[in-house]
This record gives C-alpha cells, structure tokens and sequence, in this order.
C-alpha cells in the first residue's frame, strides 16, 4: 500500500531509507516512533533539490504497515514530503532492477550506500560524479 503525498512525474525517481539515511536511528523502531524524529544533515536541502527538479521520491522503510501514519506524521513535521511512503516489515537488502535505455550508456539503476546516520551531505556530488563518468564513457565512445 501506497500513500501519495506529492504527486510528481519528474524524470528522477529517488527511493529512499528513512530511519539511519534521513532520520537518526536508535536501531530500535519502537524507540524510533516515540521520540522525536531527528532529521540527518543534508537531507532536508536534498529533499528541496529533489523537488525543485520535479522528482519523484518515494521512502522505503522498514518499519511495518501499523507504523504508516506515524511515520507519515513525521514526514511532515520535518518539513519534508514524498510521492509514496512503502512500509516493507522487512530490514534485508534493497536491490533496484531497471532495463537500459536505447542509444546511452547512462545508468538507469544506481544504488549509493550511505553510513548509518551520517546524512546526505555529500550525496549530490556523488551522484553527479557517477553521471559525469558515464557521459565521458558515451562521449569517447561517441568518437571512435
């Protein structure tokens, strides 16, 4: 089940953790749904540039369906918001399939990991770097 917060149709589609990569984590939900969310440096000014480009994000997390409306409550107390709130009951690993594009090298799948609780300060520069080396491989191959 999904919730629809923001509906967008931007080219970029983000999925994001919440508990350790947007908010600080205790490791223990049940601790994580009674204090109040503490919101990880970056997050908030990534969240801005993902809307200003008219992306969609959508939050993953692990924390089960009868968590949904607190975890919305928080989003939305943070200031923050998303296209679509997954609630999975399930803490494994994420793993994202997609099939490319005719005519370019660009990924259509990235995954980027970040350490628990240290924010998305630099993620943008990382994404960015990820993006540049691809186009440097299409322009080379673009050469030959």
């Amino acid at each position: 089940m999904t919730d629809q917060l923001v509906p967008n149709h931007g080219s970029q589609l983000y999925i994001m953790d919440w508990d350790g990569t947007c908010i600080f984590t205790h490791s223990k939900v049940s601790t994580q749904l009674l204090e109040e969310p503490q919101l990880l440096p970056g997050v908030k000014e990534f969240f801005d540039y993902a809307s200003s480009q008219g992306s969609v994000i959508v939050i993953l997390t692990g924390r089960s369906e009868s968590a949904r409306e607190t975890t919305l409550e928080q989003i939305r107390k943070l200031g923050l918001w998303c296209s679509y709130l997954l609630c999975t009951g399930s803490n494994g690993r994420r793993i994202l399939v997609n099939d490319t594009k005719p005519n370019s090298d660009l990924p259509t799948a990235i995954g980027l990991t970040v350490e628990r609780n240290a924010g998305l300060e630099d993620i943008l520069t990382r994404l960015s770097d990820i993006d540049e080396g691809y186009k440097d491989l299409e322009d080379i191959r673009n050469k030959q």
